[in-house]
């Protein structure tokens, strides 16, 4: 498993490139191989521009431009904190 630096000698860049349909980050962007696609931020599933809106459920998946009215920003959410129950 990476620790998430690109796996090129001497390079000591993010590795934000793996295999398509994977999690895996193995090369940072001036060493992926050309199949390789951006597992940090995807891209839209209709379009190739960055991918920001999901659900609640689902991770980053739409850009602005195609997202459905129930999609939430995704780094903008807070679903992934905790929740304080109220009072």
């Amino acid at each position: 498993m990476s620790s998430g630096v690109c796996l090129t000698e001497d390079c000591n860049k993010l590795a934000s490139y793996g295999p398509p349909k994977t999690n895996m980050r193995i090369y940072c962007k001036i060493h992926k191989k050309n199949d390789m696609v951006n597992t940090i931020n995807p891209l839209c599933i209709k379009c190739d521009v960055q991918a920001t809106y999901g659900t609640e459920e689902c991770r980053k998946i739409t850009c602005t431009k195609h997202k459905l009215d129930s999609m939430i920003h995704i780094s903008k959410s807070t679903s992934k904190r905790a929740k304080i129950p109220e009072i």
